[in-house]
């Protein structure tokens, strides 16, 4: 039986990525242990020609008419309705056998967020000998103005870079202000005249323009200190400081939380953590620091700053307990992730049986 793992990513693959953002370590344990049990395994391969076949996001260049309808569709989930409302929209949905996310709707298989970093106790660092907090994150803006990428030609204008040709589109998704989106108030904690905050990451120096907004309304342009475009090995980064900003990208509800506040857990820094409220029912109040709307940059630099070496190893144990627990690795280690994919190859693979299709592994 052919598997096929559709990700269109390029020069990358979703199985040996090392694209910050691909975590490609379950993925990579998965293959292996579906291969051992004869499954062929391949990535990126024309549907016609394999049995199931795992989407990751829907396909950007065709749609639900060049799906292969003798084999089992998957769409996997991966990013978020910020930037992608088309993904979360239930026509679009209703083309596929199995829907797989991290999201709680009914019906979706479920495979977690994680991170592809392992803990590594021979790097820690003291708490006298740590910085005080960073950020690594891209520069993000709201709003239908303000899309996520340039240089996609006419898909990289504003609206149109929210629209899938091939796919059905709510036009209220598209039309609206991105009232879950967070990029503003991600932007205003990392401020040079306010931020505790080391800043790495791609768009944050004045002449990058990646997005059509500061050339429309931010003018004069806001201003920020990026320390570096590029990070090589997050894990020693982020263990030279205390604290880790751990800011979603959008806090949409349905359970949704990303891979930020695990691989902080993961470099032993406390994660400073903004999104939705649900985060306290996957981790323990005593492992993060949460604030809301109601913290300004002021209120947060007084809390970083009131942490004494005593009370911040305190967390960090918190941390290491969580992570090391059972409820964790059943949960959020590359094992459980993997076995949560192999889950889902093995309900396709009844899918496809009950099609009475001939099948040969």
């Amino acid at each position: 039986m052919k598997i096929n793992f559709i990700t269109n990513y390029k020069n990358d693959s979703i199985f040996s990525s090392d694209q910050y953002g691909h975590y490609s370590a379950p993925f990579s344990l998965a293959r292996e242990i579906l291969e051992q049990k004869g499954y062929g395994i391949f990535e990126n391969h024309d549907p016609n020609e394999c049995h199931i076949n795992i989407y990751r996001d829907l396909p950007i260049n065709h749609g639900p008419n060049d799906l292969n309808i003798n084999s089992i569709n998957i769409l996997h989930i991966w990013e978020s309705p910020v930037d992608r409302p088309y993904l979360f929209n239930n026509e679009n949905w209703l083309h596929f056998d199995l829907l797989a996310s991290a999201y709680l709707y009914k019906n979706h298989h479920k495979i977690n967020y994680f991170s592809d970093i392992t803990l590594d106790e021979k790097i820690f660092i003291e708490f006298s000998k740590r910085k005080l907090a960073c950020a690594l994150c891209s520069n993000r803006y709201d709003g239908i103005l303000a899309p996520r990428r340039s240089g996609q030609g006419i898909f990289g204008l504003p609206i149109l870079q929210r629209f899938n040709l091939h796919w059905h589109n709510n036009l209220f998704d598209i039309l609206n202000d991105r009232s879950n989106s967070l990029y503003s108030t991600r932007r205003k904690y990392l401020k040079d005249r306010s931020t505790i905050f080391d800043l790495y990451g791609k768009f944050w120096e004045k002449n990058d323009r990646q997005t059509w907004l500061p050339l429309l309304s931010y003018l004069p342009r806001e201003s920020f200190n990026s320390l570096g475009r590029e990070i090589p090995d997050k894990q020693k980064l982020v263990s030279q400081y205390r604290f880790c900003f751990a800011f979603e990208n959008a806090s949409p509800g349905n359970g949704y939380h990303s891979e930020k506040i695990h691989d902080a857990f993961h470099c032993l820094s406390v994660p400073i953590y903004y999104g939705d409220d649900s985060i306290f029912n996957l981790v323990p109040d005593n492992t993060i620091i949460y604030i809301d709307r109601k913290y300004t940059p002021l209120k947060l630099k007084e809390i970083v700053n009131s942490y004494t070496e005593e009370s911040w190893m305190d967390m960090i144990m918190n941390i290491k307990n969580f992570i090391s627990s059972a409820e964790y690795k059943n949960e959020y280690s590359k094992k459980a992730i993997c076995n949560q994919i192999i889950a889902l190859v093995d309900k396709a693979h009844k899918m496809y049986k009950e099609k009475n299709i001939n099948i040969v592994i």
